[in-house]
């Protein structure tokens, strides 16, 4: 009985894909991808498979290279919190993370490319998981809006923001998890942190994910998992 409820699920999950296009701030909604870097419209709700590839940094870039969007910066202060809209909700079991990185001194934000050790883990609700009518379950199920904390360590500066959600319907198949991956261009100001993450805290997408990474490789219909981990290791804690 149990296998049967596993397919189904499978089944009526297969189709539902998302993404992320607005932002909510101070109850101010953005226009779609005002501060959110546009992916291609002909493939911005299709996951990410791969990743090793140059779409896990900030997913399937517009035809025009992001230093070419126009993609605007929305000034935030450390503390505070931001909020994503998407156009449907987010219909795939699995954990959703958020992550900053710097962009170097010298460079804004509108031309940072994202690549190399430059990212740290601010969010998480990997470890929140519960079993709810026999499939595991994140807090993030079903909601097609999501909200970030700007920690109050966090220096002033310029940064991407990569919203990140891993579907895990199909990761007992190999490169079978998924990713929904948005990035949104802030400026902390007015702040007091003086967070400076150790090189050991530090990300890369690509880079810091192995397809066979436990979080990224297991079968959460049957036998359903006590435990989940989600890749990436620790919220970096100011």
């Amino acid at each position: 009985m149990k296998i049967s409820a596993a397919i189904l699920g499978l089944v009526s999950l297969g189709q539902a894909h998302y993404h992320f296009h607005t932002t909510i701030y101070n109850d101010v909604a953005s226009e779609k991808f005002e501060f959110i870097r546009e992916t291609d419209w002909n493939l911005r709700d299709g996951p990410e498979l791969d990743v090793f590839g140059p779409n896990m940094t900030c997913n399937r870039m517009n035809a025009n290279p992001f230093t070419e969007q126009g993609t605007k910066v929305l000034e935030v202060t450390a503390g505070s919190t931001i909020d994503f809209e998407g156009y449907i909700e987010i219909s795939h079991p699995g954990p959703l993370q958020f992550f900053l990185a710097k962009a170097p001194s010298g460079t804004k934000v509108e031309e940072f490319d994202g690549l190399g050790d430059v990212w740290f883990k601010i969010y998480s609700d990997g470890d929140e998981s519960s079993i709810i009518d026999e499939r595991l379950t994140w807090p993030n199920w079903k909601k097609n809006r999501v909200s970030i904390k700007i920690p109050e360590c966090v220096a002033d500066g310029e940064y991407l923001l990569r919203l990140e959600h891993i579907a895990l319907h199909n990761a007992s198949q190999d490169n079978g998890a998924q990713f929904y991956i948005s990035c949104a261009q802030i400026r902390v100001t007015r702040g007091t942190g003086t967070l400076q993450p150790s090189p050991s805290d530090l990300l890369a997408f690509p880079g810091s994910y192995d397809p066979k990474d436990p979080g990224l490789f297991l079968h959460i219909w049957y036998p359903i998992p006590t435990s989940y981990t989600a890749p990436g290791g620790p919220v970096l804690q100011c």
